[in-house]
């Protein structure tokens, strides 16, 4: 499954106008598949010599992100616009923006899963496509997304538990509410095990369902060597 996400920035008020000596750092979780080094490179004409900003640094939490814009270590973070919205509503400490000189793109996310599970991946999309015919996926978008931001906190899924069944082991970063975070007491939340949950549900051979929590740039490693199956 795949979603359009608008490119946000995200910028505390009190961080918003910073002067041509400054160095203007911009925030980004951390990537699988190219290193904060070459993703400056790749930007230095493109995008840095247009622009306020005057490079990237990556983080490997939503957490370590923040403390950094708080502490004026980097002046915005790029986000998906749930994310952004979550925190303005929960903080009202932040501004979002699209800054003008960046070109218009969306951002694609999917699930990922290896290739020896092609048959698993057509029994994802099917049951997803069964959760959109029936209302199950926008009710599940409105409780753990719309009325997230709009204050109210989920419960954690429990995700049903079947005898004998294969275990479907599900790599979170736990980095971008309300599409999947963590509570203080360690239990996974948000639309994505929401949604994983009813897909194992509904899959055929149902499966039970594992959570496991990794870092930005460890969900595909994870998959690849099968800690997890899907991520």
């Amino acid at each position: 499954m795949r979603r359009a996400i608008a490119f946000v920035l995200v910028l505390l008020i009190a961080g918003a106008c910073f002067g041509a000596e400054d160095e203007a750092v911009l925030g980004n979780l951390s990537k699988m598949g190219v290193t904060e080094e070459q993703l400056n490179a790749d930007l230095a004409e493109v995008y840095f010599a247009h622009s306020p900003f005057t490079r990237i640094k990556f983080f490997d939490s939503l957490n370590s992100m923040l403390s950094a814009l708080g502490s004026g270590r980097i002046v915005a973070f790029c986000i998906d616009e749930y994310t952004a919205d979550y925190l303005i509503a929960r903080t009202g400490q932040y501004v979002k923006f699209r800054p003008s000189e960046l070109p218009v793109y969306n951002m694609k996310y999917s699930m990922l899963l290896r290739d020896e599970n092609s048959e698993l991946c057509g029994r994802i999309s099917s049951a997803i496509a069964e959760m959109k015919a029936d209302g199950t996926l926008d009710a599940l978008k409105k409780k753990y997304i719309d009325d997230c931001i709009a204050g109210t906190d989920p419960k954690a899924v429990k995700p049903e538990h079947f005898d004998g069944a294969e275990t479907l082991r599900v790599a979170l970063t736990g980095d971008r509410p309300p599409m999947d975070y963590f509570s203080e007491a360690g239990e996974p939340i948000g639309f994505n095990t929401a949604l994983v949950s009813e897909i194992a549900r509904r899959a055929e051979n149902e499966r039970r369902v594992y959570f496991r929590r990794h870092r930005c740039t460890c969900g595909g490693p994870a998959v690849k060597s099968r800690r997890s199956l899907l991520l």
